[in-house]
């Protein structure tokens, strides 16, 4: 389980200034702190596959160095990182994704018949889509939870909260979706 982490001291707020600006040491030092943290995060995300996790924390570490340039105002650089990372882990589960699964050898067709199968996926679609629109905690949220598998205590260590917190999320998820699906508006929002 990942640790919490206390609040960022001055020398802290100091290396991450420094890592912002470009200098090269700084950005050893954050990465290098937080790196072991990131890579059971993106095992737990890759489901065990430490190989890929290393790959996953190695390619989040090198678009937080191209991207520390933008960054304006003080920042959670750990958690900055570690939703690099989540959406890191989430490109390479898409590219294990098979691209389509042929009519003939799909699973959830108890019938076989092939229109219910093309119904079945177009309503998977809409859900998918529907989850890829809800505000971004949110949708963090249900991914990490319902998709990756990940525990309540582990999500709300990453996000910095409690797995109480991370439940309500999860629940306002839920609520925002039920109430799209039924043509309630735009459901609850995450600020």
């Amino acid at each position: 389980m990942l640790r919490r982490m206390p609040p960022a001291s001055s020398s802290d707020l100091a290396l991450h200034r420094r890592f912002r600006d470009g200098d090269e040491a700084a950005f050893a030092a954050v990465a290098g702190s937080h790196r072991a943290d990131l890579v059971r995060y993106a095992a737990q995300l890759l489901r065990d596959d430490v190989a890929s996790a290393e790959d996953a924390v190695q390619e989040a570490l090198w678009r937080a160095y191209r991207a520390r340039r933008r960054l304006t105002g003080e920042l959670a650089v750990r958690a900055w990182l570690f939703a690099i990372v989540r959406n890191a882990c989430f490109d390479e589960l898409r590219r294990r994704r098979p691209a389509e699964t042929p009519l003939e050898h799909d699973r959830c067709a108890p019938s076989g018949d092939p229109a219910d199968v093309v119904l079945r996926r177009q309503a998977l679609r809409g859900v998918l889509a529907e989850v890829a629109a809800l505000p971004p905690r949110q949708r963090a949220v249900v991914e990490a939870t319902i998709f990756g598998g990940q525990s309540h205590g582990a999500l709300a260590a990453t996000l910095q909260t409690s797995p109480g917190a991370s439940k309500a999320l999860l629940h306002r998820a839920r609520t925002t979706l039920h109430a799209r699906r039924s043509g309630d508006g735009d459901g609850a929002q995450d600020a």
